[in-house]
């Protein structure tokens, strides 16, 4: 699997929030934060020097 950051919509008590994981080679390594936008959740996937390269990869869950 590619090294990439990955950012998908949650909701939480109603509100809908973005939540970011961090993928390397070996597996999910962090992240899991919760933001109000999805360019929060990478920004601050990227705040951390080793991941401001990294693309970036939508999940959007299936609908129930």
């Amino acid at each position: 699997m590619e090294s990439c950051i990955e950012v998908y919509p949650v909701k939480m008590n109603g509100a809908p929030l973005w939540k970011f994981r961090v993928s390397r080679d070996a597996g999910v390594i962090y992240g899991f934060s919760k933001h109000a936008t999805r360019d929060e959740a990478v920004a601050a996937a990227r705040s951390n020097p080793a991941n401001a390269k990294l693309p970036v990869r939508e999940i959007i869950p299936p609908r129930p």
